[in-house]
């Protein structure tokens, strides 16, 4: 008899103490989500294409049957495949420490499968990151330089060959720049606007590039 009142305290005690332990996770699990917050974006303007810096690349308008939602789409190509290649916005103001996120709206066009993305500060910090159009997704690993931070990179099928190209990161300057253009992949992601193997292009829309300020309220 003693030795099964033993064993019923045993099983008694247990469990008491998963009750407890329960009890626990649902405590931390309800403290985790009093503790999430909800992001709120903040749309920076930016230059339009008509006066975006344009270094050994072309930009020009096609044909109206490619139109994404009413938008104007237009052809970003390589001139040169022996030197650096790529468009630039500039000089755009941020608020120093703050997360940003970036997108733009592209799709494989002729020659080439991939799109290279780029915020940069003072040299040498910046965030760059190289899409596949071909396959839909993030080519490689997403890359930070300097004192920039990054976060997180995402490639959104549209459908029809169309896809949303967006990364997040922490930006350390006033102000920066948002440079873009094909690249073939020869180089590393750090590198996606070096020489490359052949000319290569990208259907863009560039009414869709977007820079957001994000901020966090619970």
């Amino acid at each position: 008899m003693k030795i099964y009142r033993l064993l019923f305290l045993l099983f008694f005690i247990s469990v008491i103490g998963c009750k407890k332990e329960v009890n626990k996770n649902e405590v931390s699990t309800k403290e985790n989500n009093s503790t999430q917050k909800e992001e709120s974006f903040n749309k920076i303007n930016l230059q339009h294409h008509s006066i975006w810096s344009l270094d050994r690349v072309k930009l020009e308008a096609v044909n109206e049957n490619l139109n994404y939602n009413g938008d104007d789409v237009f052809l970003i190509s390589r001139i040169s495949s022996t030197e650096t290649a790529y468009a630039t916005l500039s000089d755009i103001a941020v608020t120093f420490g703050n997360e940003y996120l970036v997108s733009v709206i592209v799709k494989k066009a002729t020659i080439g499968d991939l799109f290279g993305l780029r915020i940069v500060g003072e040299y040498p910090n910046r965030i760059d990151v190289v899409f596949d159009l071909k396959n839909g997704e993030v080519k490689g690993s997403m890359e930070e330089v300097g004192d920039f931070i990054k976060e997180s990179a995402h490639i959104e099928d549209l459908s029809n060959g169309w896809y949303k190209c967006s990364f997040k990161g922490i930006v350390y300057s006033d102000t920066i720049k948002i440079i873009l253009g094909p690249t073939s992949g020869l180089g590393k992601t750090i590198t996606w606007e070096a020489p490359t193997t052949d000319l290569c292009n990208t259907y863009i829309i560039p009414s869709s590039l977007k820079l957001e300020e994000i901020s966090y309220t619970k």
